[in-house]
């Protein structure tokens, strides 16, 4: 395990400009297409592109330090110096300003929301962007050619920045890549991974290269408008497979506008991703040209960039949608033939073709820090019954977790789970079960709080009412949240209280414990107030044990929802209640006997994500010898290893100093700062 890198940050914040609370225009994008917040397909205009670009440029700029908005202005104007453009020249130079920020800007996530859609937009721009669009038309696209002044400024020398891409060290990390080129080609051939044949070198039989499989139709598609081929590729050593999907500009079928594979090693589950981009930028390229995967075949040529090099290109974020149990989008009935005999996209994975679409486990990407990783499956439990007959491992495959803040998943439920829910489940009879399996996909789908924004709930022990307050833009208002005289009267007595996502994946709930009895009550508001239910009790554990012990709230196991920790001084004995939709279950997963006895003693903990995305870790300093050590719950029992020492800052420093704990570094992981 890494060791713990404990940093000291230094940060000053200054006043910036506010960006308009407007809602974001691209929630999700890909395959040439964009969806905005209702999850439907955004029609190409120059309003939205013109309203988008302005909407994720004033993010990037409203993220800099003021000394780099002098930097921005002073290139801005290198930019636009002497040229009054209009129409697509000014969004084309503006783009360019906005390249810098991209370059300039220091947060991960910050970039991964807008560098990529920025791109996309940038694709768009070379081609005539109409005034007036309707998503699903396939017309033919027409080329723009900026003006030569237009042309002569981005070439200019001033305006060139540095390639954020480039590999510097060489080095080869599985998992989440920094890799591109080859050294992304060895890392992914060393993960069991195929490695696809260049672009456009066709073989009939999809062993020696691509095989056409035909044409997905457009009424079958999620992301509709321009055709779409599908290719595939099998390997034997390793064994697995890879799916090409061509996307050309208009019927006449001579340009390529998009291009993305996708290849998964079956006994690895690994998989990798290119695209038709070099250096995060999409090219075109005429029907039939042979595009070599990952490395130009000549200086200066193009190839088909993967794994770090399209993290946040305009491609889109690939497994934003391409997540779930394995990494293939398929429309099972959708019949690929154009003529003579349907070819039905389910029976490439059948005799004869024994296409291997599903890897012995649920799939990992080898893809970007920022992009998802697809570390968790949606628990069959959760699931509607009429998705249960088919959405398990060894059948159609489970379905990725919902959860937004789990899996960061943003594309998924509206691009595919929305469509594929009226257009391709269940099978037979697509759409009759749109009722549950929307109510299913609303309740998992939602961002971890209905509204996105968080309120102030208190309780007054005078009268044992609750109160609950929603700032709606100018004020908070309050609305009565209930009573729990039922409970008794000034319940504040002690008993200790919680918030958390015990049994609801969208909202926070109230959990409490009662010492008189050890029976604990969850507190769910419904909108108007809030209703309680028993959680059961904890008499397995001991009598009124709210006695000082310690107790945590996390998601430990990484299943979405929130859990208790508590630590028992008297044995060592470690406690895990985890909310069954009635009760809270209780486990013990483990003891902590060899650092010690009753070891909440002063010494610090700390809850978050330390080194694991989907779960909370316990992370505890002991000032004895200065180690520190992380817990991590495997699902029975919580293991514990070295996470470093901090001798370097002087022995016993929990002397009064203050530590804080949060993503300071932008990795999407907890990092500890004191």
């Amino acid at each position: 395990m890494p060791r713990l890198a404990t940093t000291i940050f230094l940060s000053l914040f200054l006043p910036v400009a506010a960006v308009a609370q407007k809602a974001e225009p691209i929630t999700a994008f890909g395959h040439g297409g964009f969806f905005g917040p209702n999850g439907e397909q955004v029609p190409i205009t120059m309003d939205f592109v013109t309203e988008a670009q302005a909407y994720y440029k004033s993010k990037l700029v409203a993220a800099l330090p003021t000394t780099k908005k002098k930097d921005f202005e002073t290139y801005e104007v290198q930019v636009m110096k002497g040229i009054k453009p209009s129409g697509q020249d000014r969004l084309i130079l503006e783009h360019q300003s906005i390249e810098w920020l991209i370059a300039n800007t220091s947060s991960p996530q910050m970039k991964q929301q807008c560098a990529g859609r920025l791109r996309a937009l940038r694709q768009t721009m070379n081609w005539k962007i109409p005034e007036h669009a309707v998503p699903g038309e396939a017309e033919k696209l027409e080329r723009y050619t900026p003006s030569p002044k237009v042309v002569k400024r981005l070439a200019s020398p001033q305006l060139r920045l540095a390639n954020s891409t480039s590999n510097q060290d060489g080095r080869q990390l599985l998992t989440a890549t920094r890799n591109l080129g080859q050294a992304y080609i060895d890392e992914c051939r060393a993960a069991g991974v195929p490695i696809p044949p260049t672009i456009n070198m066709m073989d009939p039989n999809g062993t020696a290269g691509w095989r056409s499989e035909g044409f997905i139709p457009q009424i079958s598609q999620f992301i509709v408008g321009t055709p779409a081929e599908l290719r595939s590729y099998k390997s034997t050593a390793p064994e697995g497979m890879c799916f090409a999907l061509p996307r050309y500009t208009d019927t006449s079928k001579t340009t390529v506008e998009l291009d993305g594979v996708i290849c998964m090693g079956k006994q690895s589950s690994k998989v990798c991703f290119w695209d038709n981009q070099m250096s995060g930028t999409t090219f075109t390229f005429p029907a039939g040209t042979q595009i070599p995967i990952g490395v130009a075949s000549s200086p200066g040529g193009l190839y088909q960039g993967g794994g770090k090099e399209i993290e946040f290109g305009g491609g889109g974020v690939c497994t934003d949608c391409h997540a779930g149990e394995n990494p293939y989008i398929i429309h099972p009935n959708a019949n690929l033939a154009p003529s003579g005999t349907p070819v039905l996209w389910q029976s490439l994975s059948q005799p004869p073709r024994n296409m291997p679409t599903m890897a012995v486990n649920r799939y990992d990407p080898l893809v970007g820090a920022t992009w998802p990783q697809n570390e968790s499956s949606q628990a069959g439990s959760t699931l509607p019954s009429a998705c249960t007959g088919c959405h398990f491992k060894g059948s159609a495959g489970r379905l990725p977790h919902l959860s937004i803040r789990l899996n960061g998943l943003q594309g998924y439920c509206p691009v595919v789970l929305g469509q594929a829910i009226t257009k391709t489940m269940p099978q037979g009879s697509p759409g009759s079960a749109a009722t549950a399996a929307n109510a299913f996909k609303d309740t998992w789908c939602k961002a971890p709080n209905a509204s996105n924004r968080s309120q102030v709930l208190f309780y007054y022990p005078g009268d044992d009412n609750w109160w609950l307050g929603s700032y709606d833009g100018s004020q908070l208002k309050w609305n009565f949240a209930g009573n729990t005289k039922g409970f008794g009267h000034a319940i504040n007595d002690g008993r200790p209280f919680w918030v958390g996502r015990f049994s609801a994946s969208d909202r926070d709930q109230v959990l409490f414990y009662y010492p008189g009895d050890d029976n604990w009550w969850l507190g769910s508001y419904d909108g108007s107030q809030l209703k309680w239910t028993s959680a059961g009790d904890s008499k397995v554990i001991g009598h009124a044990i709210n006695d000082g012990r310690p107790f945590w709230i996390g998601d430990f196991n990484g299943d979405g929802r929130s859990e208790v920790l508590l630590y028992d001084p008297g044995n060592d004995l470690w406690w895990l209640g985890s909310y069954d939709g009635t009760q809270l279950k209780w486990t013990a997963p483990g003891s902590t006997k060899q650092f010690g006895h009753a070891i909440n003693d002063g010494r610090p903990f700390w809850i978050g994500k330390f080194s694991a995305s989907d779960r909370d870790q316990v992370l505890f300093y002991y000032p004895g010898d200065d180690n520190w050590w992380l817990g991590s719950y495997d699902g029975s029992q919580l293991s514990w290893s070295s996470a470093g020492n901090t001798q370097g800052f002087g022995h016993a420093i929990n002397d009064g100093r203050p530590f804080w704990t949060g993503d300071f570094n932008g990795d999407a992981r907890e990092d500890v700062v004191h």
